[in-house]
């Protein structure tokens, strides 16, 4: 019999996670030098290819940064409720 390959790893899972965490941070980084470069070739009165490139790469930023920015809001909301919980909890104990 082989062995099954390890799916659902744990290290498996978050060495994924961040290797996509970190391509999306290299990528968010290269569609900003796109954006500020079609930029300078609209002012410089390049063709509409280039407008249509500008506005395609602010638009991947915005919405990839409104995610990232939605999800540590998240995670924020998450620790602040758990340490409200914990807090409560050792209040309790105490009286």
């Amino acid at each position: 019999m082989r062995p099954r390959p390890l799916q659902g790893s744990g290290v498996l899972n978050t060495a994924t996670s961040v290797f996509n965490i970190t391509t999306t941070l290299f990528s968010i980084v290269v569609m900003y030098f796109i954006y500020l470069f079609s930029g300078e070739r609209i002012a410089a009165g390049a063709s509409r290819g280039w407008s249509i490139l500008n506005f395609a790469s602010k638009w991947y930023l915005y919405i990839v940064i409104g995610i990232f920015a939605l999800f540590a809001i998240i995670a924020l909301v998450m620790i602040v409720a758990a340490l409200i919980i914990w807090i409560g909890f050792f209040m309790r104990k105490q009286q």
